[in-house]
């Protein structure tokens, strides 16, 4: 079976570890985890799976980093690969814009800092769900 790759992106190393960690012991059987620490070095990893022909099917990426917004990161991947989903981690006191909410797709689904190990697993397995549903259909 061909492996599907999850990328994880936030600048705290405690909460990626605990990210990163958490999704791979639940889909280690089909899917590859990559950890960034910037949107840099995540857009460096994205070029790198692409050039490989491997199938990026979610990034999973914290709300507030030094130097950008992950709703700017998530928006700049949705204009070159929008069948990527898309996962925002956000703090109890982080709130993007509601205007940003209502007037884009590029967010799939929003988790609120600290996650509970439950909610977190259910919506990335929901949007690997779609990712394949909406690869199938292209397919056929």
């Amino acid at each position: 079976m061909d492996r599907g790759y999850i990328l994880c992106v936030n600048d705290n190393l405690t909460e990626l570890n605990s990210l990163s960690n958490a999704l791979q012991e639940e889909f280690s059987r089909s899917h590859i985890v990559y950890k960034a620490e910037s949107a840099e070095e995540a857009s460096l990893i994205l070029d790198m799976l692409q050039a490989a022909r491997k199938r990026i099917e979610l990034i999973v990426c914290d709300y507030v980093m030094p130097g950008i917004y992950g709703t700017d990161f998530l928006d700049t991947i949705q204009k070159s690969n929008p069948e990527i989903m898309k996962l925002l981690l956000i703090g109890s006191d982080e709130q993007p814009p509601s205007e940003y909410l209502l007037s884009r797709a590029t967010v799939h689904a929003i988790v609120e800092k600290p996650w509970k190990r439950e909610q977190l697993i259910l919506s990335a397995e929901l949007l690997l769900k779609i990712y394949r549903i909406s690869n199938h259909i292209d397919e056929l």
